[in-house]
């Protein structure tokens, strides 16, 4: 193997692996605002009302995408970008595109991984 493949391999190598970094300390980050969140369940007298469900759902969804995102590279960033789109637009208000940017690098990390490896490639000839 030349130098040239290896270089281009340890660089993928580092993409791979700074995605899987970062999802897993946006992971922490978030699940710690989900485990505080989760206090609007405590009380049974006073249920919150469906919205809340939905964006405790849409955000349990955003933390499962960076644990499925390690594995199946294209599946979990879809899942990432689409959940954390919505999960933040329903709660960041101004600081959406910015919380959306932040949480989404470790996606856009993955699908250029994917696209650049053989996986993106087989895909891509199939069509």
């Amino acid at each position: 193997m030349n130098d040239k493949v290896k270089k281009i391999a340890f660089y993928m190598k580092m993409i791979l692996w700074s995605a899987r970094l970062l999802g897993g300390l946006l992971f922490l980050l978030w699940g710690a605002f989900f485990l505080e969140h989760l206090e609007y369940f405590r009380n049974p007298m006073t249920p919150p009302p469906p919205y809340v469900y939905f964006v405790a759902g849409v955000h349990l969804i955003l933390l499962m995408s960076y644990l499925l995102a390690m594995w199946k590279y294209l599946a979990g960033s879809i899942l990432m970008i689409v959940s954390s789109l919505l999960f933040f637009v329903l709660t960041a208000g101004s600081m959406f595109l910015p919380f959306f940017i932040i949480s989404s690098i470790p996606a856009f990390f993955y699908l250029y991984y994917w696209r650049m490896s053989g996986e993106g490639r087989r895909a891509s000839s199939r069509q």
